[in-house]
């Protein structure tokens, strides 16, 4: 098993519970290799530190346990989503090189592929750039990413 390290942001404005009870309630649901932040009104930031198979496994499991005991919870961000050519053709089951060939040809043209400003142009991206210019350019669907930000 591999530990995967990223945040869940939920929107909890909705909630009217006293933030300390809704971080004990998050800890006793499974959130208990969790760091539960509770300093901006409105909102809960769960870092996570989570053994897995996979990192959609390890987000999904997080995500589930956070939904069963607060299920009015609204998802608005999970981090990180840097992701580099090869991660991307791996998610889309294709060749990094197909994917390396449309980055060529509208890295300059779409703010989608706007890389994260490194000097070295290493072609670190943020895949929900990504995701939705897939989806709007070339009808691209990916079902496990979508069910995570829906649910």
């Amino acid at each position: 098993m591999n530990e995967f390290d990223f945040t869940l942001v939920y929107d909890i404005s909705n909630i009217i519970k006293p933030l300390n009870e809704i971080a004990e309630i998050l800890y006793m649901s499974g959130c208990e290799d969790a760091i539960i932040g509770i300093g901006r009104a409105g909102q809960v930031a769960i870092n996570f530190t989570r053994e897995s198979s996979n990192a959609l496994e390890a987000v999904t499991s997080a995500q589930n346990n956070v939904t069963s005991v607060l299920p009015q919870a609204k998802l608005i961000e999970a981090t990180p989503d840097i992701v580099g050519l090869t991660d991307i053709a791996e998610i889309l089951k294709c060749s990094r090189q197909n994917i390396r060939k449309i980055y060529q040809r509208y890295k300059e043209t779409t703010i989608f592929f706007a890389d994260l400003g490194r000097p070295d142009n290493c072609g670190l991206l943020r895949f929900i750039n990504i995701y939705f210019m897939l989806g709007a350019c070339f009808f691209v669907y990916i079902p496990e990413f979508f069910g995570i930000v829906t649910n």
